[in-house]
């Protein structure tokens, strides 16, 4: 009954134009108004940047237990948010103690490890005793590409990705605040949704209001970073061919800090 009192009360005092852009009132309420969903198409631009870099030969340390991308979006279209769209993206960070490599195919090509351990990942000797290391492993090109098996099975990007945004993302729609829930998260490889790019697919439903969907296809074209070429694609390539020919602890340089989104091939469709 207080609950009630309390919706009716707000919405004596709240005009009624104001109500479409307010959080939306839980559905289950008796009398609570309707999740407005406007449709949109945004062209997406920005960056995503790699927390610690993505390099061949990995960041290994005792502490470093998650790592953390940025993503930082800027939509234009109509009903598009009109602030850019800051999010985390928080993963867990392997224990190298059950880490192993595996094969990867880069660019068409079948590529193997040269080593089963990255560097700070060894197992120590003491007193002719072998004891698996203690530290964490993360940001490995060679892992991006879907190379880093977890007690033997496969780690990805994609799956880390689906889990750190659990909770949804939220998106101002028309002035409506949405949460946009995601449901599947997939790597898009060149020749697909991002012609001759790389990036990621995101899609799932609108948080109360499930008839609605949405989609992101996010396209990486250029890069930052010390030793980067400006192309990101050709830069991971070439740090997991390096990791391939070298061995996983080979550091050839190269750290990619920032990736950049292309705007030509990068939206946001709610619908």
């Amino acid at each position: 009954m207080i609950r009630k009192m309390l919706v009716i009360a707000a919405s004596a005092v709240i005009p009624m134009t104001g109500l479409v852009g307010a959080v939306a009132i839980d559905a289950g309420t008796a009398g609570a108004a309707a999740l407005v969903v406007a449709p949109a198409t945004c062209v997406i631009s920005g960056s995503v940047a790699f927390g610690g870099g993505i390099t061949a030969s990995a960041t290994t340390t005792l502490t470093n237990k998650t790592s953390t991308s940025i993503t930082n979006l800027t939509g234009a279209g109509t009903n598009c948010q009109a602030t850019p769209l800051v999010q985390n993206i928080v993963q867990k960070s392997a224990k190298c103690s059950t880490v192993t490599l595996g094969a990867v195919t880069v660019e068409g090509v079948p590529l193997t490890p040269r080593a089963l351990t990255f560097p700070g990942c060894a197992p120590t000797v003491v007193k002719g005793v072998s004891k698996a290391s203690k530290n964490y492993e993360s940001g490995s090109a060679w892992g991006f590409v879907g190379g880093v098996l977890v007690n033997g099975v496969a780690t990805s990007t994609t799956g880390g990705i689906l889990t750190a945004l659990k909770k949804g993302v939220p998106y101002s729609d028309n002035g409506v605040a949405l949460t946009l829930v995601v449901a599947a998260v997939n790597a898009d490889t060149p020749g697909g949704l991002c012609g001759a790019e790389a990036g990621f697919s995101l899609s799932g439903t609108v948080k109360k209001a499930t008839t609605h969907t949405w989609s992101l296809n996010l396209c990486l074209s250029t890069d930052t970073g010390t030793g980067t070429t400006g192309a990101f694609l050709s830069d991971i390539a070439t740090e997991a061919v390096d990791s391939s020919t070298y061995g996983s602890g080979f550091a050839d340089g190269i750290s990619i800090n920032t990736a950049i989104v292309d705007p030509l091939s990068s939206t946001l469709v709610i619908s």
